[in-house]
């Protein structure tokens, strides 16, 4: 709901961008505020195309990314066989998880995957087959 007004006043002031982040540590009193990468997907579903996720992933392994663009077919095919989180498949595709993520967006609002939120992580799974 309140996605959908910042999206009005956003329509109002007309930026030529918009970032969307979430918090990566705890802050004072202990609690972690971030976000689902299910959120961050609906948050840029919700505000649009000049909308960006700029959430800092980052590999685990220290490596930097691969120069694969992710495309639909790639990571549809990948969810088919196994559920993955977005580090997951960005890892597994060698695609900077940015560029993961537009792909997930587009395939979430096509309905041919889901999210599935097991403790902290979401994890993406193909529920459906066609295009």
């Amino acid at each position: 709901e309140q996605l959908r007004l910042i999206r009005g006043i956003l329509a109002r002031v007309n930026p030529d961008h918009v970032d969307i982040n979430t918090a990566v540590r705890p802050v004072p009193g202990g609690r972690t505020l971030k976000v689902s990468d299910a959120f961050l997907v609906e948050a840029h579903s919700i505000l649009g195309d000049r909308s960006t996720v700029i959430a800092g992933f980052k590999r685990k392994d220290g490596k930097s990314w691969g120069d694969f663009k992710a495309d639909d077919d790639r990571v549809h095919a990948s969810l088919r066989r196994r559920p993955q989180t977005l580090l997951d498949l960005s890892a597994s595709l060698g695609s900077h998880p940015d560029s993961v993520l537009k792909v997930i967006t587009r395939l979430s609002d096509a309905g041919r995957i889901e999210p599935q939120v097991r403790g902290r992580d979401t994890f993406w799974l193909a529920v459906r087959d066609d295009e």
